[in-house]
């Protein structure tokens, strides 16, 4: 269950138009860590997500570097 929403937040977050926050650290400190009130061992436990899964997507390098600045932060 974290690792859909962790999943459904990268896929909409690709689009910087079409999500809530411009800037990638807000849009993941307020959609992953407020709205699903995830801990950081849920973060942690999100890190191991296969982002590869999801090259299929129209804008993957975009998923790609929020999925890299999440994994730095």
């Amino acid at each position: 269950m974290i690792q859909d929403g962790f999943e459904k937040l990268l896929i909409e977050s690709q689009d910087e138009e079409e999500r809530r926050y411009i800037d990638i650290q807000e849009q993941i400190h307020e959609e992953l860590i407020h709205e699903q009130y995830l801990s950081q061992k849920d973060i942690e436990y999100c890190l191991g997500f296969d982002v590869s899964s999801l090259s299929n997507e129209a804008n993957f390098p975009d998923i790609e570097k929020i999925f890299n600045d999440l994994r730095s932060e």
